[in-house]
């Protein structure tokens, strides 16, 4: 008898009920405190997607995706993701008149509009405004260009002496002494035509 009371029963404690797991109990301890159950949420589950809004035919039609290279996605060469169009039109009022409003007008002095100006506008109001005869100068010769000697409307042949030599090569960047200067001589020339 004693030999029985020490093995004890063969069934462990809470070996025959119904054990908690994972996905649906936690551990009372730290593991189970940062690990949250899965005990679902409103937002998922069936008939909460909207899956028609984002399969439907006039979705794919708004929604193409193409391409910026022009090689991938039905070969087409805009932009991947098209922007949202904006109405960006004015109202009638940004730039025309209100014209519902009453007119106003200032009482005249005089019966039937007698002391009115005839003209609204008079000429020697435009003397200071439109440039008078002799203000422009028609017999200036326009687009001369540099008649070098001997050239016959070519390239210049004679062009001034150059004082400094590059020393780098000709298929290299040139230094200022050569290329820049002969551009600076014609330059000169051309705006001592008009200076």
């Amino acid at each position: 008898m004693a030999s029985k009371a020490m093995q004890g029963p063969q069934v462990a404690f809470m070996t025959c009920k119904d054990r908690e797991m994972f996905p649906i109990k936690m551990a009372q301890d730290r593991f189970g405190n940062e690990l949250c159950p899965l005990r679902g949420a409103p937002h998922r589950g069936p008939g909460c997607y909207d899956n028609e809004e984002k399969s439907n035919f006039s979705y794919q039609v708004d929604h193409k995706l193409v391409s910026t290279k022009g090689y991938s996605m039905g070969a087409r060469t805009g932009p991947r993701f098209m922007r949202e169009y904006e109405f960006k039109t004015p109202c009638p009022t940004e730039y025309q008149q209100h014209r519902n409003d009453p007119m106003t007008f200032e009482k005249s002095k005089k019966p039937f509009e007698i002391g009115a100006d005839r003209f609204p506008l008079y000429k020697r109001e435009l003397v200071d405004v439109v440039p008078g005869a002799g203000t422009y100068e028609h017999e200036i010769p326009r687009n001369r260009k540099v008649q070098w000697h001997q050239s016959f409307g070519g390239n210049p042949i004679l062009l001034p002496s150059i004082t400094l030599r590059s020393t780098i090569d000709r298929n290299t960047e040139k230094l200022y002494s050569t290329k820049e200067e002969r551009k600076y001589h014609r330059k000169l020339a051309y705006l001592k035509l008009y200076y």
